[in-house]
């Protein structure tokens, strides 16, 4: 995915795996990710379906705010 990415957005990986190391010291191993990749937020989970759906309600706050700033939409920061 990194090869694809126009930039990375390590907040959504630190979160995911501080998170996650809260539940379990094996996700100090996670390679979860985000980056932008053509204007799209890509966002990399687990495998394991629990570990995907827990990360992503460590991030989904943000998901909005992050794709307003990718369509260029004026926002208040």
């Amino acid at each position: 995915v990194r090869e694809i990415a126009a930039r990375e957005l390590p907040g959504f990986g630190e979160i995911m795996r501080m998170e996650s190391m809260k539940l379990t010291k094996n996700a100090i191993l996670s390679r979860n990710l985000a980056v932008v990749a053509d204007k799209t937020l890509v966002i990399c989970l687990p495998g394991k379906p629990s570990g995907a759906v827990e990360c992503l309600g460590f991030v989904i706050g943000a998901i909005p705010h992050c794709i307003e700033v990718l369509q260029e939409v004026p926002t208040s920061c």
